[in-house]
């Protein structure tokens, strides 16, 4: 069932972590669709909003925390920040790779290649990555890879431990 949040109407969900939830949405006005990021309690996505590049996954909104209702229930209300992300729709690079089995050498090499310039540019903004993996690698449009969930990110030399929860 459809619900609202601020200018977006959500259809349906995405995915799910232990402190958030994706869901596809569209905009009310335009029906460009976009994914949002449900997070327990107040988080910034001010460190992935502030990466500018065309194989970083876009911030396009950080919307002000608030009461949510999950979904199917009631009575039950939580306070929650949202993101509004980039949708790219072709997934995780993961997911990719567990349906080819692999990829070849020369599609490797042009992924890889684009993760490389990705992380180049996080660091060169002083921001460290924290949890790049395959399920955090998207694929956008014509296969441009798009790094996503920054928000585990520190700063780039960062000689402390940041635990992954």
């Amino acid at each position: 069932m459809p619900g609202q949040l601020g200018e977006y109407r959500t259809l349906s969900t995405l995915g799910a972590g232990a402190n958030y939830k994706l869901k596809l949405a569209s905009h009310t006005k335009t029906d460009y669709q976009v994914v949002i990021k449900i997070m327990k309690g107040a988080h910034s996505a001010s460190t992935a909003a502030a990466l500018e590049h065309p194989n970083i996954q876009k911030v396009t909104q950080k919307l002000t925390v608030g009461p949510y209702k999950k979904d199917n229930e009631e009575k039950k209300e939580e306070e929650v920040s949202y993101a509004v992300l980039e949708l790219c729709a072709q997934g995780p690079l993961f997911g990719v790779v567990a349906e080819t089995g692999r990829l070849d050498e020369a599609e490797a090499r042009y992924f890889f290649k684009q993760m490389v310039n990705a992380v180049k540019h996080a660091h060169e903004q002083g921001v460290a990555h924290g949890a790049l993996k395959a399920e955090n690698i998207l694929m956008g449009a014509n296969f441009t890879v798009k790094m996503s969930d920054f928000g585990n990110g520190a700063p780039a030399g960062y000689d402390g431990y940041v635990a992954p929860e």
